[in-house]
């Protein structure tokens, strides 16, 4: 966890940043680990998921719940009483 030292340590760090090219560096790094801790997240959740649990996300439709019935590398395919559903890894928490 970030304190809130650090976090004012970077931000002054990043205003002394001139030129486009230093920023646009900065911008690959962020995105970067995003990406990481992103990727950590799915694989922590797809890890725990395992065929017929149940459980919720939230997309465009709203919060949905449902059961898993197959777990692939990046998504889940989950049976809703609307249809099955191929969602992110990411997107989904167990009920």
């Amino acid at each position: 966890m970030t304190t809130s030292k650090e976090l004012s340590t970077a931000l002054s760090a990043i205003y002394n940043l001139n030129t486009e090219e230093e920023l646009l560096a900065l911008n690959r790094s962020v995105c970067d680990r995003l990406k990481t801790i992103r990727a950590r997240q799915a694989h922590v959740i797809k890890a725990s998921l395992n065929e017929g649990d149940e459980v919720i996300w939230t997309g465009r439709k709203g919060t949905q719940r449902g059961s898993v019935i197959k777990v692939m590398r990046k998504f889940a395919k989950i049976s809703t009483s609307g249809g099955t559903w191929r969602v992110p890894m990411n997107m989904l928490r167990k009920v």
